[in-house]
């Protein structure tokens, strides 16, 4: 069925309720950057809505009728959130209606992204988390900074966005549709330009004294690499990305949230069905079940 395409400042309507807080829902917010419907945006599957809290995204549109190669958004396709896109052009009608497809992906990715999770996780729950983390970091392009250590107090990880700024990442694994970061003794919460401050001091201060001393901790040895990393951190007084991924276990959805220098979310930068969700989800609660 053919219908309106959807573009920037068309509405969608939200169903979700945070709190007591009705979401209600608001206009689409950007779309293609050179295909334009009625002079405004082309809205494609991904592009970004208005909503109460975090923003919510198209996750519906056309499979015959691709713009950037995402699918075209039209009048009732569907978002994150559960809405419906409530208005369109109706001098452009666009046909055939699809949910965004589950990618899969080829053996070897799958082995990594397997043994990557399974590396310092303590839970199948830990272990989804870390591969959602690992996959959102192949989708943005993020790599690991080669002075990063994995330690059990400090961040999931510390890379290198596109543009060489350092990006400290979290991830979370949880049955449900969270935003959950934790907090410090301090009461500074995950991905805060307060907590890395504070993890820079400590490990400044006082680890580089330990550098190269055999040591069973998690990650071993402290090392002059790791510690130059985290000075860098303190010189910037833990200003920098902050990047939180966030797994649905029962669903293998994964949402990936910029966050601000006190660890609140400021947007929602991707979405995605976790690669080979079901076959990785089984071989990581047969690891867990074998130990």
């Amino acid at each position: 069925m053919a219908l309106p395409a959807a573009t920037v400042t068309h509405m969608h309507l939200c169903p979700k309720v945070t709190g007591n807080v009705p979401h209600i829902g608001g206009p689409i917010v950007n779309g293609s950057p050179n295909v334009l419907i009625g002079n405004l945006p082309a809205a494609r599957i991904g592009d970004t809505l208005v909503c109460v809290g975090p923003p919510d995204k198209i996750t519906q549109g056309s499979t015959g009728v691709f713009i950037n190669g995402k699918g075209a958004a039209r009048l009732g396709d569907g978002t994150a959130h559960g809405g419906k896109i409530t208005e369109g052009n109706p001098t452009v009608l666009i046909g055939d209606s699809a949910s965004v497809p589950v990618e899969t992906t080829n053996f070897n990715s799958f082995k990594d992204t397997l043994a990557g999770a399974l590396i310092n996780t303590r839970s199948p729950g830990e272990a989804l988390g870390k591969a959602g983390m690992i996959q959102a970091k192949k989708r943005l392009g993020l790599k690991t900074d080669p002075r990063y250590i994995d330690r059990y107090h400090g961040p999931d990880d510390m890379a290198q966005d596109n543009s060489g700024i350092l990006t400290e990442l979290e991830s979370k694994g949880c049955n449900k549709n969270s935003t959950a970061i934790a907090k410090n003794n301090e009461g500074y919460k995950q991905c805060s330009k307060h907590k890395n401050k504070s993890r820079a001091k400590l490990m400044s201060r006082r680890k580089h004294k330990k550098i190269d001393e055999p040591s069973n901790r998690q990650g071993g040895p402290y090392t002059q690499d790791e510690i130059d990393l985290w000075k860098e951190v303190k010189a910037s007084g833990g200003d920098k990305r902050h990047l939180s991924t966030h797994t649905n276990t029962d669903k293998g959805l994964v949402r990936v949230y910029e966050r601000d220098d006190v660890g609140d979310i400021t947007e929602m930068i991707d979405e995605f069905i976790l690669e080979d969700f079901e076959k990785l989800k089984s071989a990581i609660e047969e690891t867990f079940k074998n130990e």
